[in-house]
């Protein structure tokens, strides 16, 4: 049974995402980085929607970029470490 959602943001510290590429970025094998496999945020949003949740860019900016995963919660079964 799903109970809501739980919502995890990340923020980063850098130049931000330009507005053009901000729906670009989630594309498999898209890069901006010349070392870059452009597969990690693709990814990330496919697992998550997978889940029913969603990953999305909440802002960007010159001060920085924040993304907001988010996921179903459910009844947790409750299991002792060993």
């Amino acid at each position: 049974m799903v109970r809501g959602f739980g919502v995890v943001d990340v923020h980063d510290q850098a130049s931000g995402v330009p507005e053009e590429l901000r729906e670009r970025i989630f594309t498999p094998f898209f890069t901006t980085r010349p070392e870059g496999s452009g597969v990690g945020l693709a990814l990330s949003r496919e697992k998550a929607k997978l889940l029913g949740g969603d990953l999305h860019l909440e802002r960007s900016d010159a001060n920085g970029s924040v993304f907001r995963l988010t996921l179903p919660l459910s009844d947790a079964v409750n299991v002792s470490p060993r």
